[in-house]
């Protein structure tokens, strides 16, 4: 069952992620004109690949208008080994601080309620779970480290 503290922390974090996902990706607008080709002998106009262009007796041309969107990548990442190490890193970076709190939050359970045998063994239990989580992370880190050095030649 899941206590009402997870599903609050489960709430607010698809919140974060649905506000902060947006923000990812920027946008850039860029206008380019594109070369148009004139037509030949008298002044005629010519199709650019950017809009139309105006030619002129020699049979060249200047094009106007278009617009080029760019996609910049806000993660400067270009190989999924990267965005491995990347995810990895953030759940590093996250994870250690608040598995400290974890153990310290086991540890005081264990001083406060040490006599009860109950609480004794929550406080144990979430001190162990705190420790496996992490251990469980840095294994993942150094799995795919292992994976990405046999798989590069």
């Amino acid at each position: 069952m899941i206590s009402r503290f997870s599903t609050l922390l489960i709430v607010s974090l698809i919140v974060i992620m649905g506000f902060s996902l947006p923000l990812l990706f920027t946008m850039a607008a860029d206008s380019t004109g594109g070369a148009g080709s004139g037509g030949t002998g008298d002044t005629s106009s010519g199709a650019g690949s950017g809009g139309t262009g105006t030619g002129d007796d020699s049979g060249s041309g200047a094009g106007s208008g278009g617009t080029t969107v760019w996609i910049l990548n806000p993660l400067k990442i270009d190989t999924i080994q990267g965005l491995i190490d990347l995810v990895l890193n953030w759940l590093l970076m996250i994870a250690i601080p608040l598995s400290t709190i974890v153990i310290l939050y086991g540890a005081m359970l264990f001083m406060i309620y040490g006599s009860v045998p109950a609480k004794r063994k929550k406080a144990r239990d979430v001190i162990l779970y705190a420790v496996i989580g992490i251990v469980i992370l840095l294994l993942a880190k150094g799995i795919s480290y292992s994976i990405m050095s046999f798989l590069t030649p």
